[in-house]
């Protein structure tokens, strides 16, 4: 009920609506974000989550799938409070989901925030690590 309402707020051009619906149900569920994140911390969010990815085998991570109907929730709201919050705000939850994907299992939202992460390597100009 809470994504259809984030994305009617959305398809209405309520961005700050949609994020705050997203973000207050995420906080909700345990999952805490704040607006007034820097540009730096989106920074030092890939990175943490580049360290963790290190060494990992992708059969693995892929092996483990996500049965936890709370958690598939909040992997969905996470993705589409992405597409509605602000710049700043936009690496955290991809990277998120992929943090929860990691400790809970993979579910659909994984290969988006996968795809999303493999760009931010193309930018930051690990082409091999992308792939």
């Amino acid at each position: 009920a809470y994504k259809t309402l984030c994305l009617c707020a959305g398809s209405e051009k309520k961005t700050v609506d949609a994020t705050r619906i997203g973000l207050d149900v995420l906080g909700q569920l345990g999952e805490h974000f704040t607006l007034k994140r820097s540009f730096v911390s989106g920074f030092a969010e890939f990175f943490k989550t580049k360290i963790l990815l290190m060494g990992k085998d992708v059969g693995i991570i892929m092996s483990k799938v996500m049965e936890d109907k709370q958690m598939l929730v909040i992997m969905d709201l996470l993705e589409t409070t992405s597409i509605y919050c602000p710049h700043n705000m936009v690496p955290l939850l991809p990277l998120r989901i992929i943090k929860l994907s990691l400790s809970h299992g993979v579910c659909v939202n994984t290969a988006t925030s996968f795809a999303f992460y493999s760009g931010m390597l193309c930018h930051a100009g690990d082409v091999s690590g992308a792939y």
